[in-house]
């Protein structure tokens, strides 16, 4: 966005005054040139479209389970009192046991 709005001049002299050794020189030098610039998002202007999650699904053993895909893939969201570490590695040894090859 900081791009769309006129912000490549300063990012490419800034760039252009010192080559970074580390990833993480190179993202302080973006950050202190896009310093002050005001990022307005423009809904007009392209950018991947929101994808609304499905509702959360009420299960008679009290918890809730929703289904949700991200920019990294699919999301289970599970949630309740009785949530724990205990019961979620169940749930992952039955979701293995479903994925996996015969």
């Amino acid at each position: 966005a900081a791009l769309r709005d006129g912000a490549e001049v300063r990012l490419r002299e800034a760039l252009a005054e010192r080559v970074p050794e580390t990833a993480a020189e190179e993202a302080e030098l973006i950050a202190a040139a896009l310093d002050g610039v005001d990022v307005t998002s423009d809904p007009k202007k392209g950018g991947r479209p929101k994808k609304a999650a499905a509702p959360a699904k009420a299960l008679s053993s009290g918890l809730t389970v929703q289904l949700g895909e991200d920019a990294q893939g699919w999301v289970i969201r599970v949630r309740g009192k009785r949530v724990g570490r205990e019961l979620m590695e169940a749930a992952m040894l039955e979701l293995e046991r479903l994925l996996d090859a015969p």
